[in-house]
């Protein structure tokens, strides 16, 4: 075989395991950020969108919706934390107050 069809053969082999770990790396880092695993994984690892990928990913949005009005300024205060940040305790106080006065359903 010429170097060039060994190449082929050799990354061929090395593409699902590496869809795999990108797919994997995206719902680790999309999981600390958004609270849930990145939308369209199914794509990422298959290559195809399928019904049950549109429904996780709906399922997912849903809850990032959730976490983003009643849970995030929690989280995000404590990444402010972790990188030497203060954070503005007043402002989180605010939004806290604002969340529970108003009636979102």
């Amino acid at each position: 075989k010429q170097w060039y069809q060994r190449r082929v053969a050799i990354t061929a082999g090395l593409s699902v395991p590496g869809k795999l770990l990108w797919a994997n790396n995206g719902d680790a880092i999309s999981t600390q950020y958004a609270g849930t695993a990145a939308l369209k994984g199914d794509y990422t690892r298959t290559g195809e969108r399928g019904v049950a990928g549109m429904m996780r990913d709906g399922v997912s949005s849903v809850t990032r919706m959730y976490i983003n009005v009643f849970r995030d300024t929690n989280r995000q205060a404590a990444i402010d934390i972790m990188q030497g940040l203060e954070p503005d305790l007043a402002e989180i106080r605010d939004e806290v107050r604002e969340v529970s006065s108003n009636n979102l359903f």
